[in-house]
């Protein structure tokens, strides 16, 4: 029972940091609490696997240590990812920087990933790691049995999403030795807003941007434009995933949140009102009728109530004001940010270990020699486009490669 590496983790980066260490001649084992390797991995581009982005910088991270991030982006790129995965049978297919298995099937990434630990006699065992204790090696208890290792490497994820076997126990894990974790909250997710008007647009898409606010409404802490989802709660879509972070670490700190929601940035503000205006000039047609083709049907009622315009109302009878109030609605809307969707429907955690503790050439704990950190345990997310699985990537190898040069 005794190992040169234990990975607690089968995720993406626990299954690449395993063929990394067997690859250099270590005897490497891998505890995986659910009955599969890499099940969240399977889920992820919708299945497709958007497994990096070839526009790979620093900013498309959030942390509060961007020098760590920067060096370790340096040891590994996303050029370096497209390389391995190329060698290992995962041919790339490449759209607009996101970059997909050619097969465009997620299965194909797990399954080759799978194929090289058995290639590399890497041992799996499927148990409940319970507690980490060191001593002359680390004794790594589970509800099966005990293994000793030399070195021991976190490779659990975060929180975002139970059912996947992302349930935050590794946290637990890193505390047992020493470590800090920056409290973590779910990101890129949706988000709830003060309301009762949006379940009357559900399922409505369109071009809006997103920006986050908090407390004063004077400073956009982030902000993004894409396709907006409308759904029962709130909002959601992709500019939404990408400021979500933002909107639930300022809700974990019980502070105010609001989102400003440009819903027509194609046009400017002047614009919008010339087209508004000469729109509302149109004899015989109801305010409703006037705005068919330039806002969604579902939206038209709602955009015309919150602006104090009866729909049945002539165009021609909706005084200037009024006009005033509809174009302030559409291209500048506050919205109250009351929540998130959660950790269930969450893509990824914000928070983890703190990173001072963790050396950034090695992923390696200050703390305790021998005990490394990789993938989304740590303090660092990214945003939507592939970003989270290059961390899973960049720190896998890095880990790996700093435990294959010990003997």
């Amino acid at each position: 029972m005794k190992y040169d590496v234990i990975v607690v983790g089968g995720g993406a980066s626990g299954m690449f940091a395993s063929i990394l260490c067997a690859k250099a001649g270590k005897k490497v084992l891998v505890l995986e609490h659910k009955n599969q390797l890499g099940k969240k991995l399977l889920a992820t581009g919708n299945g497709k696997c958007n497994y990096t982005n070839m526009h790979m910088e620093t900013a498309c991270f959030y942390s509060a240590n961007e020098a760590f991030v920067a060096e370790a982006l340096g040891q590994f790129s996303s050029r370096d990812t497209v390389e391995y995965m190329k060698n290992m049978g995962i041919y790339p297919k490449e759209k607009n920087g996101y970059v997909y298995p050619f097969s465009e099937q997620a299965s194909a990434v797990q399954q080759v990933l799978e194929m090289e630990m058995k290639k590399w006699q890497v041992e799996v065992v499927y148990t409940h790691v319970k507690k980490i204790e060191k001593k002359e090696m680390f004794c790594v208890k589970t509800d099966q049995a005990a293994f000793c290792g030399k070195q021991v490497i976190l490779a659990t994820g975060g929180k975002s999403n139970e059912k996947l076997g992302a349930d935050g126990s590794g946290y637990a894990l890193a505390k047992q030795m020493g470590h800090r974790i920056i409290k973590p909250v779910p990101a890129l997710i949706g988000l709830h807003c003060e309301g009762d008007w949006f379940a009357s647009m559900a399922g409505v898409r369109m071009q809006a941007s997103v920006g986050i606010c908090i407390e004063d409404k004077t400073h956009i802490a982030a902000q993004e434009t894409g396709e907006l989802q409308l759904t029962a709660y709130g909002i959601s879509g992709i500019p939404v995933f990408q400021v979500s972070r933002v909107a639930a670490r300022t809700l974990a700190e019980h502070k105010k949140v609001y989102a400003l929601i440009d819903y027509m940035p194609a046009f400017t503000q002047d614009a919008l009102l010339t087209e508004l205006q000469a729109r509302f000039m149109r004899e015989g047609q109801t305010a409703q009728e006037v705005l068919v083709g330039l806002l969604p049907m579902k939206c038209i009622p709602v955009f015309l109530g919150i602006s104090g315009i009866k729909a049945n109302k002539l165009a021609t009878k909706v005084n200037p004001q009024q006009v005033q109030q509809l174009l302030g609605n559409l291209k500048k809307k506050w919205l109250v940010i009351t929540d998130t969707n959660g950790f269930a429907q969450a893509q990824v955690t914000a928070g983890g270990v703190d990173l001072e503790e963790v050396e950034g050439a090695t992923m390696e704990s200050k703390l305790v020699e021998g005990l490394y950190f990789i993938g989304e345990i740590l303090d660092v997310d990214g945003i939507c486009g592939g970003y989270n699985l290059q961390w899973c990537w960049t720190t896998a190898f890095i880990a790996g490669e700093a435990i294959s040069k010990k003997k």
